[in-house]
């Protein structure tokens, strides 16, 4: 699930929640400690 958000975030995929970009914001809060890490490799 992480390479999923990531893969998100870092292709500028629209969440269809929010009508924007995603965003660390936007990941469930169970993952967004280790999607937050992988994006700060």
């Amino acid at each position: 699930m992480v390479n999923f958000y990531v893969s998100k975030i870092l292709n500028g995929d629209i969440n269809t929640s929010t009508d924007e970009a995603w965003k660390i914001e936007d990941v469930p809060s169970l993952w967004q400690k280790k999607v937050k890490e992988q994006l700060e490799k």
